[in-house]
Order: structure tokens, then sequence, then C-alpha cells
């Protein structure tokens, strides 16, 4: 009499919904199970510490003996592929590994990316689910990367599901998209800089704005120098953050000192809109009216204060 041996839940399991339920092409299936492992080490690589994953070469010797998996099902329905672990572990079931943190993180980190979130998240994990995203079109319309919970009572660990579908991998790229050099033209007050070997950078404060990073080489050192807390207009090339789409850095090729006449005398009949005016000095919306308080002092009559103001316009 023969006994059935329990099914191990997965480890890991993708959902792959397209038009054609249970099926899926080999060359598909390759990607899929490829991208998947790259983005399980990569994930298990920062939380060993590494602080970029995005590098040629194998993953470390630990994440390669701990996290690689092995297709070990493919359900019908939406085509389901179960992965488990290719060495199998000896820690309890209820306790988590790094492969298990691994891939619970990887989901979490394709939930935030649908909503934007993108801080602190390592470059070459959001590489990988790209490249796993790569699959999606007419065949495959989303991929649901699922981490199952385990453990009982207290010590369970619960679920961790998120969907990878065009949107979010349009998000992902836009995020990972190179930054774009535009050519910039400034004035503003050049306020401070560092001569240090190999980082020449200055600082611009134009009128209104926020503060400008500026590079320049050692030929420009004693022009800079002579620059310092003085009206100049800086003429360079900046470099554009393809996601806050503001400036990063400009490399400057010319800088003409400015009579502090000459600083902003364009601007005088701008008629910038209030808008315009918000933006440029940084204003916020007040939020607590506690912030006013003590502007008047305690023992001046405000309607006193008021009458003398329409006395003295007689």
């Amino acid at each position: 009499m023969s006994t059935k041996q329990p099914v191990e839940k997965p480890v890991l399991t993708l959902r792959v919904h397209g038009p054609r339920p249970g099926r899926i092409g080999v060359a598909d299936l390759a990607e899929i199970v490829a991208h998947a492992q790259t983005a399980v080490n990569r994930q298990a690589e920062v939380l060993e510490g590494r602080s970029q994953t995005l590098r040629p070469g194998p993953p470390i010797g630990k994440v390669r003996a701990e996290c690689e998996l092995e297709l070990v099902s493919l359900g019908r329905g939406s085509t389901v592929l179960g992965f488990d672990l290719a060495t199998p572990q000896t820690t309890l079931p209820a306790m988590a590994t790094l492969s298990t943190d691994a891939i619970a993180a990887v989901a979490r980190v394709i939930d935030r990316a649908a909503h934007s979130d993108f801080a602190d998240i390592d470059v070459g994990v959001l590489d990988s689910i790209r490249n796993l995203g790569a699959v999606l079109g007419p065949r495959i319309k989303s991929l649901e990367w699922i981490a199952p919970g385990a453990g009982r009572g207290r010590h369970r660990r619960p679920t961790v599901a998120a969907t990878l579908d065009a949107r979010v991998r349009r998000k992902i790229e836009s995020h990972l998209a190179p930054p774009t050099v535009q050519p910039f033209e400034k004035q503003g007050v050049l306020e401070m800089a560092d001569f240090k070997p190999d980082e020449y950078k200055c600082r611009l404060k134009p009128t209104l704005e926020a503060p400008v990073t500026c590079t320049f080489d050692v030929a420009q050192a004693n022009e800079i120098q002579a620059a310092l807390r003085h009206p100049v207009r800086v003429v360079g090339r900046a470099t554009i953050s393809a996601q806050t789409h503001k400036v990063e850095s400009v490399a400057i090729d010319r800088i003409e000192p400015l009579d502090s006449l000459e600083l902003d005398a364009g601007s005088f009949f701008a008629h910038p809109t209030f808008d315009q005016l918000v933006r440029q000095q940084a204003i916020k919306p007040l939020r607590d009216i506690r912030h006013l308080a003590g502007g008047i002092p305690d023992d001046l009559d405000v309607d006193e204060l008021v009458d003398e103001i329409y006395r003295s316009r007689v």
C-alpha cells in the first residue's frame, strides 16, 4: 500500500495571464525563469549588504548557494509556474531564510513601483524586473509574483503578492531612463567653490531659485576663484534627471562676471504670475494658523492699529 508524499508549497509562484490560458511559449518561459532568478539573486545581494547589484559577473557565493530556483510545477487556468529551491534548506518551515526574504522583497519592490515609490530601491533589482517585464505583449498581459506565506500562528509569514503589467514596467523604464544633457545659461551669485583635485565644484545661486551645483576643470580654477561671491552669468551644459526633470549639475563652459545692476535686470519687466513666484520662491501653503502667532504683540489692540493706518493715509 503506497502513501502519497505531501506536496511542498512553492517558495515562489508566478501566475502568467494571457489570452491563451494554460499555454506558454518555450522562449517566453525561458525568459521568465531567467529574469525571475536574476531578480531574486540581486535582491538577496541587497539584503546581504551589497550596495550596487547592477554589475557583471555571477552572484556572490552565499546567494548562489541559497537562492537557486527550480521550476517544479506548471499549472493550468492562467499559467501558474511554481518554483522551489534547488538546494533544500535545513531551517524549520516557519523560519524565514535569505531566499524567502528576497522573494518577498521582490514582490514589495513591484508593488512600490506600481505606486511610483522608488526611494532607496536598488537599481539592479529594478533592472531585472524591467527585463522580466519584457515578455509582456500580445501573448502575455501580466505576471503576478506571489511569495506564499509559511508557518503557523504568530510565526506565520503572510503571503506577499504584486502584479507586473505594462503600466508598471513603463514606470520602471521611466525611472531607469538616463539623464539628458541640455544647454544651460543662467545668472546668479557664485556662492562657494571646492578646489580639491578631481572635485572641482562650485555653487551658483540664482535669484529666487534653488542653488545649482556646477563643475569646472582646473584651467578655469583662477577664473572661478576671482568670481566668488560676485554676480556672474554661467553658460554650460546641464544634466537633467529623467525622473525629476530637475538640473542635477552643470558643466561650465564659460563664466562671465556681471555688474550687480545687470543681475536679473531683464526680469524686472517679466511680470511673473503668482504661480511662477510661488515656484521660484518655494513658498509652501500655511497648514497651521498657529504659525502666525506672535506676529502682533498681545498688548496691541488690532482695531487701534488699523485705525492708525487709515488715519496716516489722509
